[in-house]
């Protein structure tokens, strides 16, 4: 399923109801407006039903919609607001009260912003950075889908390894002073521009953020002890942004303004710390890791960095600290629905809202391995290379039985179709929704550990993988997996070592390449490892987070009358991940994957059903227990092509 944003209208295309019944009740609830009308279209139907809260299943089965059935559905909600159905948007309380009138000023926007408002299309037509002459800087998702660490300048961070955080790969988010020794990739404040050594200012490397109306102001000059003449607009790669102080957890991601907290006249609690989440957000971050979190500060615990803290300043803090944690408790379901995940990685802080992460894990995940050698590169990729041939194209010589033809035999039998992917952005792309749907996917225990994984591919890159399958002929002879139960052999594979990808043309060639650097690249293993960690401790004890493993990565493609039978993963296995391949879902039973159980006779017992649906899949900890397979046979008219990563033990 895919939801397509436009203006006030969510559109989904191919809705499958019994899966994703909950998810789409869930949004539906969640429009709000003056009207909200859904519109389903199945064949040559199209239904309109209003006010679609509800028993909206018994509403479709009613107007004849089968539910057992894809189809399209489009919810239109007029004049979005806050309040229900076919009620009047209240009005902001007192909104004069919470403007910040510097920042107002600095910038007019049409409306009245001052408390915040939900805008359309997720902020695409709203600006929100802004340079200081007015013009607005579009940074909206240039970090799609990645990791941020964000540090926070808790005590806890003294004598912190800062050179851990300046390898490739790592983003940094400073706030405050604490740039000053860290020199982050991306830093905010709130205060007064003063109170912010003039290193941080100068650094053209380190990219700010600032509330607009500290565009006009001055900078405080240390070595004079007196302002200084530059102001905040002279500085280097320097954006500015409107702030509001109204906080209001249901629109807080989505708003046209970024909220740092509460006015005092609606109880208080302000923090750089939500400004700084609320801009990883606008820039794209997926995974926010939290360091030098503490929440906690008395005459002991203070900053990292040396800075005098009065009683009263102390006393403040922990007010603040609790206040925001309020607002974490209300913002973490928002934060989890939009695929935006918080990580604390110090154990000892008293912020528990979000989940804790082991901070060298995530380093690890993060880092862009730089080992490679430069050597060979510069060449032409798209040389074509043409063979002689024949006058005549005799047919390609029968396969020997067990064996695949030769590749040149049949080479330019079928023109493979040439990707126009767009690279590098489409590994990114492709890794960071892998990654993301892992991490957001619930860990099930029975029969064994696992993960259902749903859209793991984007939906373009999907048709386009599908569209360079290799033709059968390039797969290798069939083999026999370790079937417990009369397995038939016919399962052909082709992996996707670079030997094995060089043997396909040239459009496919660079296709699989970028796949097989996405699959093998050691983010995913990481983020496959800490999704399953108790299942891998369970099966390997104490050793199972020192353990190396090598992915290996190969297409399936399974032919007509192919029954794998039920087996189980090997001793050297660690855990598996199979993606589906179908170009649609009329294989769902057929060719679905089923997960056993052993009764004491001996007899397998089917516990689960994962269907083979397009962009889906599973991901489990291997073991001699761990038991698995296609129970029917493929059918005629069909075949069924998965890729399957097997991370084995060094």
């Amino acid at each position: 399923m895919n939801a397509i944003y436009n203006s006030h209208i969510l559109k989904w295309k191919n809705v499958n109801w019994p899966e994703e019944e909950r998810r789409l009740l869930e949004r539906i609830q969640s429009c709000k407006g003056r009207e909200v009308l859904a519109k389903v279209r199945q064949g040559d139907r199209l239904v309109e039903l209003p006010s679609p809260n509800g028993n909206f299943s018994q509403r479709l089965q009613r107007e004849q919609i089968n539910l057992q059935a894809g189809f399209d559905l489009e919810l239109i909600t007029r004049e979005p607001c806050m309040t229900g159905h076919g009620q009047t948007a209240a009005e902001p309380e007192k909104p004069e009260d919470f403007v910040d009138r510097s920042d107002y000023n600095a910038l007019q926007w049409n409306g009245e912003r001052g408390t915040g408002a939900l805008v359309s299309n997720r902020m695409r037509n709203t600006p929100m950075f802004f340079r200081n002459n007015g013009m607005n800087a579009d940074l909206m998702d240039l970090y799609a889908g990645q990791t941020l660490f964000l540090v926070l300048n808790g005590g806890s961070l003294e004598g912190f390894d800062w050179s851990r955080l300046k390898k490739p790969g790592i983003c940094t988010f400073g706030v405050n002073n604490g740039a000053h020794a860290l020199r982050p990739t991306f830093w905010t404040s709130v205060d007064d521009p003063t109170r912010f050594l003039d290193s941080i200012w100068q650094d053209p490397t380190i990219t700010k953020f600032i509330p607009m109306s500290h565009f006009q102001k001055p900078i405080w000059d240390e070595s004079k002890k007196a302002l200084s003449k530059s102001y905040v607009k002279d500085f280097p790669n320097v954006y500015g942004y409107r702030r509001n102080e109204a906080f209001q957890a249901a629109q807080w991601l989505n708003e046209d303004t970024i909220n740092w907290g509460n006015h005092g006249k609606r109880g208080g609690g302000r923090s750089v710390m939500l400004a700084a989440l609320r801009i990883a957000f606008l820039l794209g971050f997926r995974r926010v890791c939290l360091l030098g979190c503490d929440f906690y500060m008395d005459d002991n615990n203070r900053y990292w960095f040396a800075e005098q803290r009065s009683k009263q300043a102390i006393s403040n803090n922990q007010n603040s600290y609790h206040l925001m944690m309020g607002y974490f408790e209300e913002l973490q379901p928002h934060f989890l629905n939009a695929g935006f995940h918080v990580v604390n990685c110090n154990p000892k802080s008293h912020l528990k809202t979000f989940p804790m992460a082991d901070l060298e894990e995530e380093l690890r995940a993060a880092e862009i391995d730089t080992s490679a050698t430069t050597v060979g590169m510069y060449v032409d990729r798209y040389k074509v290379v043409k063979p002689a041939q024949p006058k005549t194209n005799p047919p390609p010589p029968a396969a020997p039985r067990g064996k695949a033809a030769p590749v040149s035999a049949y080479k330019t039998a079928r023109p493979a179709p040439v990707s126009p992917g767009s690279g590098r952005r489409m590994e990114a792309r492709t890794l960071g929704q892998m990654i993301s749907v892992i991490r957001a996917s619930p860990l099930q225990q029975q029969p064994f550990v696992h993960m259902q994984l749903e859209s793991m591919i984007p939906e373009d890159v999907y048709q386009e993988l599908l569209e360079n399958l290799p033709d059968r002929r390039c797969y290798s002879a069939a083999y026999r997996s370790a079937s417990v139960d009369g397995g038939v052999d016919g399962r052909l594979r082709l992996g996707l070592s670079s030997s094995e990808i060089s043997q396909l043309h040239g459009g496919q060639q660079k296709f699989w390449s970028q796949m097989r650097t996405v699959l093998h690249d050691p983010r995913l293993e990481s983020a496959l490892r800490m999704a399953m960690r108790s299942g891998l401790r369970k099966r390997f004890g104490g050793r199972a987070d020192n353990l190396k493993f090598q992915p290996r990565a190969e297409l399936l493609h399974d032919s007509q009358g192919y029954r794998g039978g039920i087996h189980s993963g090997t001793s050297q296995q660690a855990f598996i991940l199979e993606l589906n391949l179908p170009p649609d879902c009329s294989q769902s039973e057929s060719a679905a994957t089923r997960y056993f159980s052993r009764s004491e006779s001996g007899a397998f017992v089917a516990e689960k059903t994962l269907d083979f649906t397009p962009r889906s899949g599973h991901a489990f900890v291997a073991g001699d227990s761990t038991y698995h397979g296609i129970e029917s046979a493929v059918s005629e008219d069909r075949e069924r092509n998965a890729l399957l990563v097997t991370y084995e033990i060094k």
